[in-house]
C-alpha cells in the first residue's frame, strides 16, 4: 500500500515536471524561442520593451499609453531603471502588466500577449515545480510585482480601442481598463 502511494506521488511529480517543461520550452507561435525561464521578447503584433520588479502597490494593475506624456508617466510611475526605450507612438501603443508576487516564488515569465476580439491580455507563467521536480510551496504574502512593459502595434488592435486585462486567469480578481485610440 505504501509503495503504491509513493509511486502515485512520484508519477504526479513527473507529470507536473513534464507539463512544466513542455510549457517552458515550447517555441512561440512565431518561432521566437525563449530560454527555459526567459521572457518571450516578441510575438505577433507586440514586443517586450522592459521588465522588472516594482512595489506591491502596482500588483495586478495594467496601464496604457497612447502618447509621449502617457508613456513617460508609465515609466515614472513604475520606477523602472534606465531610460524608456524608444517607441513610435503613432505606430504603437504602450501597455504594462504587473503580476503580484510572494516572497517565496518571485519568478515570473512573459509567455505571450493575447490580442483577440477587442481584448488584450498577457500570458504569464510561474514555475510550479522546483529544480528537483518537486511541487513548490509558495506563500500568499504580497511583497511586490513583476511588471512587463510591452509595445503593441496599432495595426493589430481595433482602431477605436480595446479592453486591457492583466491575464485571462486574473479576470475574476482584477479590473480592466478601456484604452481609447484616436485616429
Amino acid at each position: 500500500m505504501r509503495r503504491r502511494r509513493r509511486q502515485g506521488i512520484e508519477m504526479r511529480m513527473v507529470a507536473a515536471l513534464v507539463a512544466t517543461m513542455v510549457v517552458a520550452c515550447s517555441p512561440g507561435v512565431d518561432g521566437n524561442e525563449p530560454g527555459e525561464w526567459s521572457n518571450r521578447t516578441s510575438g505577433v503584433g507586440w514586443r517586450l520593451l522592459a521588465d522588472g520588479r516594482v512595489d506591491a502597490d502596482e500588483a495586478y494593475l495594467v496601464r496604457a499609453a497612447t502618447d509621449e506624456a502617457g508613456y513617460a508617466g508609465i515609466w515614472r510611475e513604475l520606477t523602472l531603471a534606465g531610460s524608456a526605450p524608444p517607441v513610435d507612438l503613432s505606430e504603437e501603443v504602450v501597455v504594462s502588466f504587473a503580476q503580484g508576487i510572494g516572497s517565496s516564488c518571485p519568478e515570473l515569465r512573459l509567455d505571450d500577449v493575447m490580442i483577440d476580439d477587442g481584448e488584450v491580455s498577457a500570458a504569464i507563467s510561474d514555475p510550479i515545480v522546483d529544480e528537483f521536480g518537486s511541487p513548490r510551496a509558495c506563500t500568499a504574502d504580497l511583497v511586490g510585482a513583476v511588471v512587463f512593459v510591452v509595445a503593441l502595434e496599432r495595426d493589430v488592435v481595433p482602431a477605436d480601442g480595446f479592453v486591457l486585462w492583466l491575464s485571462e486567469a486574473a479576470k475574476p480578481y482584477t479590473e480592466p481598463i478601456e484604452v481609447e485610440l484616436e485616429p
